[in-house]
């Protein structure tokens, strides 16, 4: 997925989201506290959402922030059971420690994320705010969840987070064969060839 469709899923997403409650642009951007000339222009896709809005949208919608970052298709619906005001402090914090852990210097972080230097720099010192986009880059070189990021989730590697998933949502199928229970040795041959289905799969994105 690219982050041109990335930006149009959550568009598409916060739209349905708002229409579903019944809500006016104006009712939602007074609810979120957000202008509601920015979210018209979130909604038409001429503005890109910043981190502090993903938050806020995500925490009124109960949502995780992957889900409106198009990251995930389930809606989590009570996925987040409190979302820090300090995300935004947590956002840098987790950015320079993920860039010194991967050995990047500023200007090796921008070039990965194509961004100019300064504005990692600003980013990190806490005078910039990070859009989605951007957001859903630094996810993506760092293999972590949006929500990771943004100190929502302890889960810190997205790939893990698609897995559990997956295996959730298969592993409790087929569990038995003509009415027989499997045993659990072949209930972890099953769980190793899902896994194996999933990376087969999912290496291919």
């Amino acid at each position: 997925m690219t982050f041109k469709d990335s930006d149009k899923i959550s568009k598409s997403r916060i739209i349905n989201l708002r229409e579903k409650n019944n809500l006016t642009q104006n009712e939602l951007a007074e609810k979120v506290g957000i202008n509601r000339s920015v979210l018209n222009r979130i909604e038409n896709g001429s503005r890109h959402l910043r981190d502090d809005e993903v938050v806020k949208l995500a925490n009124y919608f109960h949502v995780s922030t992957d889900y409106l970052l198009g990251n995930d298709r389930m809606r989590c619906e009570n996925h987040i059971e409190a979302i820090s005001k300090d995300s935004d402090e947590i956002l840098k914090t987790k950015i320079i420690n993920l860039r010194e852990k991967n050995k990047l210097t500023q200007n090796g972080l921008a070039e990965k994320v194509g961004l100019d230097a300064t504005i990692i720099s600003k980013i990190e010192n806490g005078t910039r705010k990070v859009s989605s986009s951007e957001l859903n880059r630094f996810a993506n070189i760092f293999s972590v969840s949006a929500d990771y990021l943004l100190g929502n989730t302890s889960n810190r590697y997205q790939d893990e987070v698609d897995l559990k998933d997956f295996l959730d949502q298969n592993f409790n199928k087929g569990m038995s064969y003509a009415d027989e229970e499997l045993t659990d040795e072949d209930k972890q041959r099953l769980k190793i060839a899902l896994t194996q289905i999933f990376w087969k799969y999912h290496n291919k994105k």
